[in-house]
């Protein structure tokens, strides 16, 4: 629980810096990946829209139920994922990757990048840019500095 919270008041929107105290400890907290990784992390994520259905119905006339978008994700070859509340999270010796899950959206990835043993110096957001090739999009994602430590006043 206390992880949680911590990842809320760093992912909060209303500031444009974090404390550093805060993400030292959620550092502390989560356990980093121990072997390095040479073999790639492979990736899919398909979304759909269902389908919808028309009818009649007494009393009102013409309705329609439209399915809501489906989705189907998959990962091969990743770090180990913690959940924390509605976050996925990995961690990698200087590096803690953020994800939201519960937005519809899926959320930005963040990266909370630190120095040595636990000393944060910026968190990032990935911008995500599209790339069409033909009938097939790529998404590559581009870290863009979010936020700053805090400093002391």
């Amino acid at each position: 629980m206390e992880a949680h919270a911590i990842l809320d008041r760093l992912l909060d929107d209303a500031s444009d810096v974090f404390d550093r105290a805060d993400a030292a400890r959620l550092v502390g907290l989560i356990p980093a990946e121990r072997r390095s990784r040479w073999w790639p992390t492979f990736e899919f994520l398909g979304r759909w829209s269902g389908g919808a259905t028309r009818g009649a119905a007494a009393g009102v006339g013409d309705v329609s139920l439209e399915d809501g978008e489906q989705a189907v994700e998959f990962t091969a070859g990743g770090d180990v994922l913690w959940r924390i509340g509605g976050y996925k999270v990995t961690h990698r010796h200087g590096i803690l990757t953020i994800t939201q899950m519960m937005r519809e959206d899926d959320g930005p990835e963040c990266h909370l990048r630190y120095r040595g043993q636990a000393d944060p110096h910026v968190l990032e957001i990935v911008v995500d840019r599209a790339v069409r090739f033909g009938p097939v999009t790529f998404t590559v994602g581009l870290p863009q500095v979010w936020k700053r430590p805090a400093t002391a006043r």
